[in-house]
C-alpha cells in the first residue's frame, strides 16, 4: 500500500511539483493528402527489440509504422493495419498482432486470418478455423486487440479477437499459448485488458458494449461496461450509461490502483452524454473491485463537452496515482475574438480536475485552428523513466494538404517510478511459465508488492533483486535477469502457483533514479538438473 505521508516528506526534500507542469512538444510530423490519417491509430508496443526503448506502431499508408524513440525503425506491409500485441512466447518481447485476408482454395470468400509478426519474422499464422464458411458467415479472427494478460494463469499472454459470424459480431478469448479459445464467444464489442484485479493469479476481463435494452415503445442503447472474472467467467460489476447513445465506455481503460485497495481501477467515457438536449459528455474513474465510481468529471454547454477520447494510465502528476489525458472542446484565441477547437487536457487521477493543457498550433491567416481528434499513450521514448503521450490531430494552417494527420509526441513532467517487464520466463515441468509482477511503480517510501504467478504449487521461492543482465543458469535452458544479487526470504506458492512477497522501500531521496531488476527463482526439481526455473524479469526505476 501506500504511505502518502512518506511521499510528501520525499517530494518536499526533492522540491518536486505537485501538478504536472508545462508539456513540452519532443516531435510533430504531418501526412499528405494521401496520408490523412497518419498518426490516427497508435498501439504502443513496449520493448519488442530489447533495446531498452519502448516502441509504438502508427497507422500509415503502406503499412504500420513502427517507431523506436523519435523515429522510424520498420514498416509492416499489411493492408487491414495493426491492431494489438501480446508476448505469446514468453521471451519478454512482444508480438504483434495484424489482420489479414485469407482465401480458401477454391472459393472467392474472404474468412480472414491474422498474423503475429516479431520485429523480423511472422511467428504464427492462424486461420478462422471455427468452422466451415457457410452463406452469410465471415469465421474470421480479426479486429485482434492483442495483450489481454494471463487470463489462464500459465504465465503466457493471451489475447482477444472479434468474429462476424452470421454478421453478429463476438469476442472469445485465446490462449496466446496454445492458439485455443479459452473464453467462449462474447456477445460483446470489446474485451480489454486491467490486470489481476482479485489478486489470485487470473487477471480480469474489461467488457465493453452497445448493449440495448427495450423500454416501451423505444430500444435502448445507452453503453455498457462490465469486469469478468478470469478464473471463473462471473460478471463481478456492470454499469449501464444514463440514456440512449450515451456511449459508455467508448473508450475504456484498466489502469494501475487509483484509491490504494491493491487493486487496478478503470477509467472510462461517454462522449454523448446530456444535460437536458445538450451533449457535454463526462470522464469517470472506477474502483476495479467494487465498480464504485471514484470520481467524475462532466463537461458542460455550449464550449465545454468533455470526454471524446481518453487515454490514461502514466503518473504524470508524480504523485504515484495514475493520470488521464481528455480531449474536450474549448475555446482559443481566432481572428480578434474567440473559437471553438479540441483540445487536450491531463487530469489528476486523484480527482480529475485539470492540472495542464497541451498547446495547440495557433491560426495561420484564415485558417481555423488545431483540433485533436485522438491522444494514446506512447512508450518511454527519451528513456527517462516516464511515459510520453501521442496525439492525433488536423490543423490545415500548417499541413501540405487539407485534412492530412499529424502525429505529434509530449514530454509531460512526472514520477521517476516506473517498472516494465523483459526476458524470457523459463517453462516448468507444469507446462507454464512463473511470471512476475509488480502491483504498482515502485515509489520511495512505500511498500512493493512483488507477485509470482504459474510456478508449482505449494512450493518455495525467492525473489532476487540486482543490477539488470541475461545470463544463463548453469547448464538450464533458463535465464538468470540480473547480476550483483541480492535475496528475499523465501515464500511459499499456494494451490495455484500462485505467491507474494512485500518490500517496504525505504524513504530515500538519494535513491531516486536508481535502476533495478527483480524476477523469481522458483523451486522445479523435475524441471532440470538445477531444479529451479526463473520468471522474466520486471525493471524498475526507483522514484519519489
Amino acid at each position: 500500500m501506500r504511505n502518502t505521508s512518506r511521499f510528501l516528506m520525499a517530494a518536499a526534500v526533492l522540491g518536486l511539483p505537485a501538478v504536472a507542469q508545462v508539456p513540452t512538444l519532443l516531435h510533430r510530423s504531418t501526412g499528405t493528402q494521401s496520408q490523412q490519417f497518419h498518426g490516427f491509430v497508435v498501439n504502443r508496443l513496449q520493448d519488442i527489440d530489447g533495446d531498452g526503448r519502448e516502441e509504438f506502431a502508427v497507422n500509415a499508408p503502406g503499412g504500420p509504422q513502427i517507431w523506436s524513440g523519435l523515429s522510424i525503425a520498420s514498416i509492416l506491409s499489411t493492408p487491414y493495419g495493426l491492431y494489438g500485441l501480446c508476448d505469446i512466447d514468453a521471451d519478454g518481447r512482444e508480438e504483434i498482432v495484424t489482420r489479414e485476408s485469407l482465401y480458401p482454395p477454391g472459393t472467392a470468400t474472404d474468412v480472414g486470418s491474422f498474423r503475429l509478426y516479431s520485429r523480423t519474422a511472422t511467428l504464427r499464422y492462424f486461420a478462422g478455423t471455427l468452422g466451415g464458411p457457410s452463406p452469410g458467415d465471415e469465421l474470421y479472427f480479426n479486429d485482434a486487440k492483442g495483450r489481454m494478460g494471463d487470463v489462464d494463469g500459465d504465465g503466457v499472454d493471451d489475447y482477444s479477437a472479434k468474429i462476424a459470424l452470421a454478421f453478429q459480431y463476438l469476442a472469445p478469448i485465446v490462449s496466446g499459448k496454445t492458439g485455443a479459445v479459452i473464453r467462449p464467444a462474447y456477445a460483446y464489442g470489446r474485451c480489454l485488458p486491467i490486470g489481476d484485479v482479485d489478486d489470485d493469479g487470473f487477471d480480469e476481463i474489461l467488457l465493453a458494449a452497445n448493449l440495448c435494452y427495450y423500454v416501451a415503445p423505444n430500444i435502448i442503447c445507452p453503453g455498457w461496461i462490465g469486469l469478468e472474472n478470469g478464473r471463473t467467467g462471473v460478471l463481478m460489476w456492470s454499469h449501464w450509461g444514463e440514456h440512449d447513445d450515451c456511449a459508455l465506455g467508448d473508450t475504456l481503460i484498466g489502469v494501475d490502483d487509483i484509491d490504494d485497495d491493491g487493486a487496478p481501477d478503470v477509467v472510462a467515457n461517454a462522449p454523448n452524454y446530456k444535460i437536458g438536449l445538450n451533449s457535454v459528455g463526462y470522464a469517470r474513474a472506477y474502483s476495479g473491485a467494487t465498480g464504485a465510481v471514484l470520481w467524475s468529471r462532466t463537461g458542460s454547454w455550449p464550449y465545454g463537452r468533455v470526454a471524446l477520447h481518453l487515454a490514461a494510465g502514466a503518473d504524470w502528476t508524480g504523485d504515484g496515482v495514475p493520470d488521464a489525458a481528455m480531449i474536450r472542446a474549448g475555446l482559443v484565441p481566432y481572428i480578434g475574438g474567440v473559437t471553438s477547437t479540441a483540445l487536450v487536457d491531463i487530469l489528476d487521477g486523484t480527482n480529475g480536475n485539470t492540472v495542464a493543457t497541451l498547446p495547440h498550433q495557433p491560426f495561420v491567416g484564415f485558417q481555423p485552428p488545431e483540433g485533436f481528434f485522438k491522444v494514446h499513450l506512447g512508450g518511454d521514448v527519451d528513456l527517462d523513466g516516464s511515459v510520453e503521450l501521442i496525439t492525433h490531430s488536423i490543423h490545415p494552417a500548417t499541413e501540405p494538404a487539407f485534412n492530412a494527420g499529424t502525429m505529434a509526441i509530449w514530454k509531460l513532467a512526472g514520477s521517476a517510478a516506473y517498472r516494465r517487464y523483459r526476458g524470457v520466463a523459463c517453462q516448468g515441468s507444469n507446462g507454464k511459465h512463473p511470471r512476475i509482477t509488480l502491483r504498482n511503480p515502485p515509489h520511495l517510501g512505500w511498500n512493493a508488492e512483488f507477485r509470482l504467478r504459474a510456478a508449482l504449487p505449494t512450493t518455495p521461492a525467492v525473489l532476487s533483486f540486482g543490477i539488470s543482465a541475461s545470463l544463463p543458469l548453469g547448464t538450464t535452458p533458463c535465464m538468470t535477469h540480473a547480476v550483483g544479487e541480492l535475496f528475499a526470504p523465501p515464500i511459499l506458492t499456494n494451490a495455484d502457483g500462485y505467491g507474494r512477497l512485500t518490500i517496504q522501500l525505504p524513504a530515500d531521496p538519494g535513491l531516486t533514479g536508481l535502476h533495478l531488476c527483480a524476477f523469481w527463482y522458483a523451486f522445479d526439481p523435475a524441471a532440470n538438473a538445477l531444479g529451479l526455473t526463473t520468471s522474466n524479469a520486471c525493471e524498475m526505476v526507483l522514484g519519489p
